[in-house]
């Protein structure tokens, strides 16, 4: 990610700067930084994962749904904006007070993990999504091995950590019910 030149801007200024523009900006109290531009493998897992997503909620009858990386997500106790890979959200979507088109009560977030922004996914990002009440476990998928990691919300705000690597495995995401086999993604 990197630092665009605009710093202390408010969300209205930050949403009128990405409707002006084709690059989409994350928002981070006042400052708006570029996303970098993803790998054709990156767009591939990505589109794995939501169309997996979409059809085993679909099957269920599920009051869940899933939204892409076009869906923006305002962490409002930190004042961010931010597009996850995929978003899954239960029940009714809430939007943001501060901004109509964003998205505040999301079940499960998915990143797809990139060199760029990796550590990222893993440090910062991950504390700012703990931060949002409705989240219930958050995935990292790396698109150079076959890994996926799985923070899980328990009792006390706990996390738990589950790490799937073999072909074979099954992505048990047991906050919306669904089982996604490894290969698929």
């Amino acid at each position: 990610m990197q630092a665009a030149t605009l710093n202390n801007i408010s969300i209205k200024e930050y949403i009128k700067i990405s409707k002006a523009q084709d690059q989409k900006y994350e928002y981070h109290d006042g400052q708006i930084f570029a996303m970098a531009g993803v790998t054709i493998n990156h767009s591939k897992i990505s589109t794995n994962i939501i169309g997996q997503l979409d059809s085993r909620l679909l099957s269920k009858n599920s009051m869940c749904e899933t939204f892409n990386s076009d869906a923006r997500l305002h962490i409002e106790v930190s004042n961010k904006i931010v597009y996850p890979d995929a978003m899954v959200v239960c029940g009714a979507f809430e939007r943001s007070t501060a901004e109509k088109e964003s998205i505040t009560n999301p079940t499960v977030i998915v990143e797809v993990l990139s060199e760029s922004t990796e550590s990222y996914d893993r440090g910062d990002k991950y504390y700012s999504y703990q931060q949002v009440p409705s989240l219930k476990e958050y995935f990292l998928v790396a698109q150079d091995k076959k890994q996926v990691d799985v923070f899980t919300r328990g009792d006390k705000n706990m996390w738990r950590f589950t790490r799937y690597e073999a072909s074979n495995e099954v992505l048990k995401i047991e906050s919306i019910d669904v089982d996604i086999p490894f290969d698929l993604i």
